[in-house]
């Protein structure tokens, strides 16, 4: 199966902004086990040196997240299922079950 070349260049609108609150913070930081208080005390951040409350390094990945959605429902988009690690290259096979 060869890579369709008509795709090349092909540009998505940005995504809507993302607003980060400190609540968000600190669901992530819990639903990642993340103990610091940085994440959901304010004052702990401030006595730490920071603004405010910390997001965990990992946080991006939810942003990042919300923006490659247009990507994954794109329905003209490769078939990344189909994509086999031994052959190195998208190549259907029969689904093992």
């Amino acid at each position: 199966m060869a890579i369709n070349t008509g795709y090349v260049g092909r540009t998505f609108e940005p995504s809507e902004p993302y607003e980060v609150s400190r609540v968000k913070i600190a669901e992530f930081a819990d639903a990642i086990g993340e103990p610091s208080a940085l994440c959901r005390d304010r004052a702990a951040a401030q006595a730490a040196g920071y603004p405010d409350v910390i997001a965990p390094p990992t946080f991006a990945i939810v942003v990042s997240a919300a923006g490659s959605a247009k990507v994954t429902h794109d329905p003209d988009r490769m078939e990344l299922k189909k994509y086999c690690p031994n052959c190195r290259k998208h190549q259907p096979h029969r689904e093992t079950r």
